[in-house]
């Protein structure tokens, strides 16, 4: 099989890429106002825990999850620049799981219990995880490993209700992404790209990828179909992202995010009419 890129017509990506790039930069210029006001009035939103829960620990995981978002979009850009757009669409799908991260958290009324569920789930499954790792004889775990995880879960999940901590068992978000994205109205993510990318991801006839040819054998399906989508929704849920985050901390970045929105909203009307007309 060839090793080469794919082949045949590709789209023109070079308005999307910069559209991306300068999307980026605005995440980045919302990511440095939000490192300089953690303990500012940017982060006093209403406590529903009754102060159990920092405030700073919303910035801390809400900057978190910014920044992961724009290292998944990173990705996804360099795939689409190199025609893999099969592989964007896997990325974006854990894009859009950053998305509706991001936006159950930051509900104004219940974001501290959120957070506190959030921070206790992830606490949990690292116990489970360094747990197994002290359990495998060939594995030489520091004590202070463990003791370290174990004392974290204890530390997260003092914040939480009896029934919020029997609810962890069937994860920290009641209902999952596919529910979350409804009640943010973004449901059309998760019917869309969402299961494109879980279906790439996990069903994909293997044979959907080559096709024969008799002079050169087997070689790389185009998948350029794929690679103006993912990018077109990969810049799409980052900015719903960073959407979500300017909101929380006031961070004035709102006309910057609209105004690449409309840029996003038209530049996929260009690139459906380019596509429609082949």
């Amino acid at each position: 099989m060839s090793n080469s890129p794919p082949h045949g017509h590709e789209p023109d990506l070079t308005e999307l890429l910069a559209l991306c790039s300068r999307s980026l930069e605005c995440g980045d210029a919302l990511l440095e106002r939000g490192r300089f006001r953690v303990d500012g009035e940017a982060w006093a939103v209403p406590s529903d825990l009754d102060g159990k829960v920092e405030i700073g620990h919303l910035a801390g995981v809400v900057l978190g999850m910014h920044v992961k978002a724009a290292k998944l979009l990173r990705g996804i850009s360099l795939l689409c620049r190199n025609g893999l757009g099969d592989e964007a669409s896997i990325l974006l799908r854990s894009l859009i799981e950053v998305l509706a991260t991001v936006c159950y958290i930051c509900d104004k009324s219940q974001w501290a219990r959120r957070l506190a569920r959030y921070r206790a789930y992830a606490a949990k499954m690292k116990r489970v995880d360094i747990t197994k790792l002290d359990e495998n004889p060939a594995t030489d775990l520091d004590r202070n490993v463990v003791d370290l995880a174990e004392r974290g879960f204890t530390e997260a999940s003092a914040a939480l209700t009896e029934p919020d901590l029997t609810d962890l068992r069937r994860g920290w978000m009641p209902g999952g992404v596919e529910a979350v994205l409804a009640s943010a109205g973004l449901r059309s993510l998760y019917d869309g790209p969402y299961r494109v990318g879980a279906r790439i991801a996990h069903a994909t006839d293997p044979l959907d990828h080559v096709k024969f040819e008799e002079a050169t054998g087997f070689i790389a399906v185009n998948e350029s179909r794929w690679t103006t989508a993912a990018l077109i929704s990969a810049i799409r849920v980052f900015l719903d992202c960073i959407r979500v985050v300017n909101e929380v901390g006031s961070f004035g970045c709102e006309k910057d995010i609209e105004q690449l929105c409309t840029e996003l909203a038209a530049e996929a009307s260009q690139q459906g009419e380019a596509g429609g007309s082949e």
